[in-house]
């Protein structure tokens, strides 16, 4: 099962992927082997320790970033979604990290003035759509919007049993992520995440699916 970021076996009773921090002796234990006691949902370490590790990776990653001279506002990005997503932005071509922080601006532009409640949610979603689909991003990268999946095939939007995508990045033909739009305090679920790969084309499966935060609050770690 996934505890946040890394796979655990209960029968075993330890992590099944290795500690991203390198601490101890011992990388793959669990809540220092003493779960009557301790719990790590996240895989970063015991509940306490959890802030603290999560904004090192941070840390770790933008002096990566700072070190290959991302701009100011793709740094800031990167402290803003955390280190998993800083990971990946790193690795990415150019045009992909540009495309990156111009659709996180818009989101959070147009989120910052929605409404609360659904019909917010949903006007929201539609005012971004269309300005993505209004935006050259250019540099191989291509931007679908709000595109459905069902069974490893596109259907048309509204198709019973199917999943949209808010945003599809994808550069040189292969998608590089899935945006997933959040507004307010939603969360983004593991069980979202898997139902949306669960859909897509076998291809893809592998692909990042990030939450685009809708207003200024941090995402939480």
């Amino acid at each position: 099962m996934l505890l946040g970021h890394r796979y655990y076996d209960r029968s075993l009773g330890r992590f099944l992927t290795r500690d991203p921090l390198g601490d101890g002796n011992n990388w793959y234990d669990y809540a220092g082997n003493n779960p009557l006691k301790n719990i790590d949902p996240s895989g970063f370490g015991v509940a306490g320790d959890l802030d603290d590790c999560a904004l090192e990776l941070v840390e770790e990653a933008l002096e990566t970033a700072s070190e290959q001279g991302l701009s100011a506002n793709a740094q800031a990005l990167c402290r803003k979604m955390g280190w998993q997503f800083a990971e990946w932005f790193l690795k990415q071509p150019p045009a992909v990290q540009a495309a990156a922080c111009l659709i996180f601006n818009i989101v959070e532009s147009v989120g910052n003035e929605a409404q609360y409640g659904p019909v917010g949610g949903t006007v929201a979603h539609s005012e971004i759509a269309n300005l993505l689909k209004g935006t050259t991003f250019g540099g191989g990268v291509t931007v679908a919007t709000e595109a459905s999946y069902m069974g490893g095939k596109a259907v048309s939007g509204g198709t019973t049993g199917s999943i949209r995508c808010d945003v599809i990045v994808s550069f040189s033909d292969k998608a590089h992520a899935i945006f997933d739009y959040k507004f307010g305090k939603a969360r983004l679920a593991q069980s979202r995440i898997d139902q949306i790969l669960g859909h897509l084309p076998d291809a893809w499966k592998k692909t990042p699916v990030f939450k685009v935060p809708g207003s200024k609050l941090v995402i939480p770690r």
